[in-house]
């Protein structure tokens, strides 16, 4: 599900966020200039990044609002963490593979 999807990233998420802030990258990832530089937290990054985190029917929602929103792309990029166990991990990548690519090809 999503909901255990997010979960699962969660210290990732966290972990990611601390390295962005590090950088002060934090600017570049608000949704609008309005936002103060608090509001970006790590669960903030989890729901509103271009990240693919979720169910198969969330991430083929999510990526067809991303070409909504910038046209055609070329490429998903896998970033591999320890963010779980191998066998959610392969069980992630061969719900990918079945159930959103042949959606894109």
């Amino acid at each position: 599900t999503t909901e255990q999807a997010l979960e699962d990233v969660g210290k990732i998420a966290q972990e990611s966020y601390e390295y962005y802030k590090r950088l002060g990258l934090t600017p570049f990832l608000k949704l609008s200039p309005d936002m103060s530089d608090d509001e970006v937290t790590a669960e903030f990054l989890r729901e509103n990044s271009p990240w693919l985190i979720g169910s198969p029917e969330y991430v083929i929602e999510k990526i067809n609002l991303m070409k909504e929103n910038i046209g055609e792309f070329g490429g998903i990029l896998f970033q591999i963490r320890p963010w779980t166990t191998d066998d959610k991990w392969r069980k992630s990548i061969e719900l990918f593979a079945r159930r959103v690519m042949p959606l894109f090809r």
